[in-house]
């Protein structure tokens, strides 16, 4: 095998990831919270909704978000990267303050679709970014360098807006503006356009025909329909994974072992408001004292909003002893809070960021001399082992050490997988139309989104809950993943019959 020298990066390479660093903070600590903040009760701070309720909103969102790169990615390229940076910054600031200010659902629709319209700007020109500023001998590592700053920002966002969410869900949502803000640092003084192409004087009506003309090529639409249906997989661990941890997974076992190394962590990693429980018992038991047997789960449900998951028959036993004033309501919340306290959600999902940021550019440096597409197979499979994984966790004694291991064998799979997809539409581009080509990687993330926000809420709502399967949710996302990889292979095939016989190469990864 022949060593090609590598090309050094710009120092436009590293002001585009560090803006991304600040921008997935922002996202992140939002985002990994989302499900738990739409879905807890008003009177724990959160909005109530329904959990179809927070399938559509992570499903239609988000598929606007990764929809406009297409329009925004090639205005991008027409009108300066730089611009498009300020915009999407000057829309994303305030609209993350008001998502935590608004408190019904079609104000709460229209703050995420304010930000989501400035993460469009912002998406597919970092992404061309990292595509201008890399060739062919730095392409795999510089979409590694990228993913990991993805990560990092996903890895400490989360982290934060956890400790935050303890003190008020508002400041989650101000410290997310707050990230945003510090982005128009970087982007008003170190960031400069990458190899701009003074002789590009597209119209917005000739860059519409071209965005049209990307989908004259059949196999570049058959590869962004493969990835929506890696993407509806893959989002699952974010949208999904945070309340079934919080509903169905025991975590005990994790609580354990870091009370044995550090009980003082306990605080920060499974806190519980025992006063807050206190205050919901003496509810909780009169409810209780009308419901029959079959449907006490609903009332463990109802109790998992506090941080603690308990077995039916424990928790019956504890209401029966407070109605009848046997011990009184904070005695019983203490009791539950010792015994029976979980891992915040977002920290066990955090760990798949952990492992990302600590093994990625590693990973993509080994796995970048080989062709991208038998590389999303096995890492779109591994990704499907981890979300069966997933599933297990909650049938499990030991189902907190069980979904740490899915999440890091997903992430595994991830970081296989998705900076290849990049990497791999970056190549087809010409390199006028780099951001338009990520604008159109963004479509298949777009309907991924679309699909698994909808597959989410009823998957949830209906096989988790209604007919009691859980599991048989995970095998229905696990099911996708081993289907696109199946797609993903005999596209391969297929890609490789129409290189060697067409008269002009089909360019690969």
């Amino acid at each position: 095998m022949s060593t090609v020298r590598r090309s050094p990066f710009p120092a436009t390479f590293y002001v585009a990831n560090t803006m991304e660093i600040f921008e997935r903070l922002a996202w992140y600590g939002f985002f990994s919270l989302s499900s738990l903040y739409m879905t807890s009760p008003t009177s724990h701070g959160g909005l109530g909704f329904s959990d179809q309720e927070r399938g559509l909103l992570q499903g239609m969102i988000p598929f606007l978000l990764y929809l406009l790169p297409v329009l925004t990615g090639a205005l991008a390229d027409r009108y300066g990267y730089r611009r498009m940076f300020l915009c999407s910054f000057a829309l994303m600031a305030p609209s993350y303050y008001l998502l935590g200010q608004v408190e019904t659902f079609w104000a709460f629709f229209l703050a995420f679709t304010a930000v989501a319209v400035g993460a469009a700007c912002f998406k597919p020109v970092v992404v061309g970014t990292v595509g201008r500023c890399s060739d062919d001998s730095n392409r795999g590592l510089a979409f590694g360098v990228f993913y990991t700053m993805v990560n990092i920002g996903g890895f400490v966002g989360p982290l934060i807006a956890g400790y935050l969410r303890a003190i008020s869900w508002d400041w989650v949502f101000v410290m997310s503006s707050i990230w945003i803000l510090i982005n128009f640092i970087p982007a008003l003084f170190w960031y400069r356009d990458p190899v701009v192409n003074t002789a590009d004087q597209r119209t917005v009506r000739q860059v519409l025909q071209e965005m049209l003309q990307v989908l004259g090529n059949g196999p570049v639409v058959c590869f962004l329909l493969l990835l929506t249906g890696f993407f509806t997989a893959y989002n699952q661990l974010f949208i999904t994974l945070p309340v079934y941890l919080r509903d169905y997974v025991d975590t005990r076992d994790l609580v354990h072992m870091l009370a044995a190394w550090s009980p003082a962590l306990l605080d920060y990693f499974a806190a519980v408001n025992i006063p807050q429980l206190a205050a919901a018992l003496p509810a909780l038991a009169t409810k209780f004292a009308s419901l029959p047997a079959a449907e006490w789960q609903s009332l463990v449900l109802e109790l998992a909003h506090h941080k603690i998951l308990l077995p039916p028959a424990e928790m019956a036993a504890g209401l029966q002893a407070l109605s009848q004033q046997q011990l009184n309501a904070e005695q019983l919340a203490s009791q539950w809070a010792a015994e029976y306290r979980q891992i915040n959600p977002e920290y066990i999902v955090n760990l798949g960021f952990a492992t990302i940021v600590l093994a990625q550019i590693a990973i993509s440096t080994f796995i970048q001399r080989w062709p991208a597409m038998p590389v999303l197979v096995v890492g779109t499979l591994v990704m499907a082992a981890g979300l069966l994984g997933c599933g297990l966790s909650g049938m499990l004694l030991v189902g907190g050490v069980t979904v740490v291991g899915a999440v890091v064998v997903f992430s595994c799979g991830e970081m296989i997988a998705s900076p290849k997809s990049q990497e791999y539409v970056a190549a087809i581009a010409p390199r006028h139309q780099t951001a338009m080509y990520m604008g159109y990687y963004f479509v298949a993330m777009a309907l991924g989104n679309l699909f698994a926000g909808l597959l989410s809420g009823f998957a949830y709502t209906v096989i988790a809950k209604q007919l009691n399967q859980p599991m048989l949710m995970w095998v229905l996302f696990a099911g996708i993943a081993v289907l696109t990889a199946a797609g993903m292979l005999i596209f391969h095939f297929w890609v490789q019959r129409l290189h060697l016989a067409s008269p002009v190469p089909y360019t690969q990864s």
